[in-house]
């Protein structure tokens, strides 16, 4: 938990600027999390409506976020199984040389990295409902 007190106090890394507003609140199931061990690539694919979030006909948008070159696999702490995750923040913590991943609830993801390949994709072309957004 040094790391939230870090976050928090501003010690750790600044937020990746160019994702701001771009992933914030974004849907993640946990089975659109993969990690691919032979190429030591991380892909989070998570979704944003377009617009209108709480209308049950809103369409949903698919982004991706990846980590690439990883120095060993990411660490993912599953604290409650829900049908998804909204995404709060990704930042580097240099101190902890990891970035972390951070989910409003029950969802984070630790990277260990001394200097982060990451990159967001951003739309992967792939729409959705959100009435027929399911597990």
């Amino acid at each position: 938990m040094n790391w939230l007190l870090d976050k928090l106090t501003g010690r750790a890394g600044k937020v990746f600027p160019n994702w701001e507003g771009e992933v914030h609140d974004a849907w993640c199931r946990y089975r659109e999390i993969t990690f691919d061990p032979a190429k030591s690539v991380l892909n989070i694919y998570c979704w944003r409506p377009m617009i209108g979030r709480n209308e049950p006909d809103a369409e949903l948008e698919q982004l991706l976020v990846v980590f690439e070159s990883l120095i060993s696999p990411p660490r993912i702490v599953q604290g409650g199984v829900l049908p998804y995750y909204e995404l709060s923040t990704i930042y580097f913590a240099p101190k902890d040389q990891k970035v972390c991943v951070c989910f409003h609830a029950g969802l984070s993801i630790d990277i260990p990295a001394t200097s982060p390949n990451f990159s967001f994709r951003g739309p992967t072309g792939l729409k959705v409902r959100r009435n027929e957004f399911r597990d």
